[in-house]
């Protein structure tokens, strides 16, 4: 299966790392990156979170995967603000909540 380019833009002058979710998988389009602002980490959840409109997946695994790894963010840095972008297609905003 080929795995989509996703790309995310930071300002130069905020460090930036791509941040490995413990449960990492190429079936799943999302991507964490770690921001430093100020003294306080922000952690962006941004994979598009792009879910097709056909996926190879259940929804009910996706939201599953994206809860495992909000916790894990939340672990990791428990004073990181998460936000969460993309494309969800299909996926219904109550899904979400």
């Amino acid at each position: 299966m080929a795995r989509k380019a996703i790309v995310v833009y930071v300002s130069s002058q905020l460090p930036a790392a791509v941040w490995p979710s413990p449960n990492d998988t190429p079936l799943f389009e999302l991507l964490w990156v770690r921001v430093r602002a100020d003294s306080r980490d922000v952690v962006i959840g941004v994979g598009l979170l792009y879910h097709p409109p056909k996926p190879l997946y259940t929804t009910a695994d996706y939201l599953n995967h994206i809860e495992t790894c909000v916790d894990a963010v939340v672990t990791a840095f428990p004073a990181a603000l998460i936000v969460l972008a993309g494309d969800l297609n299909t996926l219904s905003e109550d899904d979400m909540s």
